[in-house]
């Protein structure tokens, strides 16, 4: 049975090209504190990339780089993301398209190009979310709207490892996924089903303010959404 996650970043740095310093894991002594966005790895031979709001960090089984700064720029379909450092230059280009890491049945909904010199790897990306977004949230507030004209309270889940999003609007099913790749996480492809229900309006008024939210934030235990600074959501665990 096939699996699906939302990305990682398959590919990118090549061994001979590292001019960065490397240290032994067991002398690392710094810790990190940035939220990490999004988790890339590859293989023959294996090593793997995380990269948090500010910097990347490179490891192998036997070494680990300091933090790599990049820069960011994003256009209507790409993320490209530049390394600072000049021993060790590389471009990254994200964009959504169909991945396969090619070492397992897992696909990816993101895929990335890497420009180092004259070689050019290609990978799958996988954004990180936080684990505090992670399931089930019923819906305490919606903008303008009277939230107890619904019989059932909508609800959404968010599922670990594949980030889907799954629940109720009061009386059809809802569906999406959640993902990370600015700073905060959001909602994408949103749909319901079509059944007939008694509250039609209220389902239609509630998935209205949803699909205007690009901004998530898990505060005093409640999941926030807003549009912009202008708050459109409430859930509560």
């Amino acid at each position: 049975m096939k699996k699906y996650f939302l990305p990682i970043i398959t590919t990118l740095f090549i061994f001979g090209c590292s001019s960065t310093k490397l240290y032994d894991k067991e002398t690392e002594s710094t810790k990190e504190v940035e939220h990490l966005k999004a988790r890339v790895w590859g293989n023959e031979p294996f090593w793997n990339i995380d990269i948090y709001e500010t910097y990347l960090i490179y490891q192998t089984p036997e070494h680990k780089t300091n933090k790599i700064k990049f820069s960011q720029h994003k256009s209507a379909d790409k993320i490209a993301i530049s390394s600072l450092d000049k021993n060790f230059p590389f471009v990254i280009e994200i964009e959504e398209a169909y991945c396969n890491d090619g070492m397992s049945d897992y696909e990816f909904s993101y895929k990335a190009g890497v420009t180092m010199g004259e070689q050019k790897p290609s990978g799958c990306v996988r954004w990180v979310v936080s684990d505090e977004f992670l399931g089930k949230w019923t819906l305490k507030y919606s903008k303008q709207q009277d939230i107890d004209v619904f019989q059932n309270l909508p609800f959404i889940s968010i599922e670990p490892q594949t980030l889907r999003v799954s629940g109720n609007v009061g009386c059809n099913g809802l569906g999406g996924r959640l993902v990370n790749h600015s700073e905060f996480p959001k909602f994408e492809y949103l749909a319901t089903t079509l059944s007939w229900c008694e509250d039609m309006n209220a389902e239609a008024q509630f998935m209205q303010n949803l699909k205007k939210v690009n901004k998530l934030i898990v505060e005093n235990n409640e999941l926030k959404g807003y549009n912009s600074n202008e708050l459109l959501v409430i859930f509560t665990q």
